[in-house]
C-alpha cells in the first residue's frame, strides 16, 4: 500500500519506498550484524527519508541537509552502541550481538568522528541556507550545545537511558531544542 501511495505521489518518492523497503529488510536480515554497516545502513535509511520527504513536495533537500542528516543519525547509532556496550560491561547482560565486535576505544572514535562532521556540516548548511543565507548561522550554538550536553550525559553522568529518554527528561537539551526553534522562526517567518 505505502509502495502505491509513494508511487502516485512521482516515481522518485516511490523508488525510494522500494529502495528502503529493501534496505531495511536488509539490515533486519543480516546486515544490522556487522560491524560499522549496522549504523551506516540506519544512517543512510534516515538520509532515504529526507530525500524522499524533499521529493514528495517537489523541494530539493540541500546535499548539506543530507550529509548532516547522515553524520546525525550516525552520531546517535555509534553513542547507543557505546551506552548498549557499556551497559553490557556493567551488567554483563547481552543486548545486541554486534557489540562483540565493538571496543569502547573504537567506538569513543567513532563517535568524536561523527559528531566533528555533525557540527561540520550543520555549521555549512547554516551558511547555505536556501532561504535566508548565512542568517541560518544564529541557531548554530543551541545546536552545538545539544550535541555537547548530550555527550556530557552519556559520558560524564553515565545515562544509559535511550536517546527519546534522554531528550524528553533533560532541560538542557529541551532548552536548547526550543532556542533553536524560536530562533529559526525568527529569522526563516518575522526578520525575512
Amino acid at each position: 500500500m505505502a509502495i502505491a501511495i509513494a508511487f502516485a505521489v512521482n516515481w522518485k518518492v516511490g523508488l525510494m519506498v522500494v529502495g528502503y523497503g529493501v534496505a531495511q529488510m536488509a539490515y533486519s536480515l543480516g546486515l544490522k550484524q556487522v560491524v560499522i554497516i549496522d549504523v551506516m545502513t540506519l544512517a543512510g535509511l534516515f538520509v532515504l527519508r529526507v530525500a524522499a520527504g524533499a521529493s514528495a513536495v517537489d523541494a530539493h533537500a540541500s546535499e548539506w541537509l543530507l550529509l548532516c542528516t547522515g553524520f546525525l543519525a550516525a552520531f546517535l547509532g555509534f553513542t547507543k552502541r557505546r551506552q548498549e556496550a557499556v551497559s553490557e560491561l556493567h551488567e554483563g547482560t547481552s543486548t545486541r550481538p554486534v557489540l562483540e565486535h565493538y571496543s569502547l576505544p573504537f567506538l569513543d572514535q567513532m563517535v568524536s568522528l561523527v559528531t566533528t562532521g555533525t557540527v561540520i556540516s550543520y555549521a555549512i548548511y547554516t551558511v547555505n541556507s536556501p532561504i535566508i543565507g548565512n542568517q541560518m548561522m544564529l541557531t548554530i550554538p543551541p545546536v552545538v550545545y545539544a550535541i555537547f550536553r548530550y555527550l556530557y550525559l552519556i559520558y560524564d553522568r553515565n545515562d544509559d537511558r535511550s536517546m527519546s529518554g534522554i531528550v524528553a527528561g533533560d532541560r538542557g537539551i529541551q532548552a536548547a531544542g526550543a532556542v533553536w526553534a524560536i530562533v529559526a522562526f525568527l529569522l526563516l517567518y518575522v526578520f525575512n
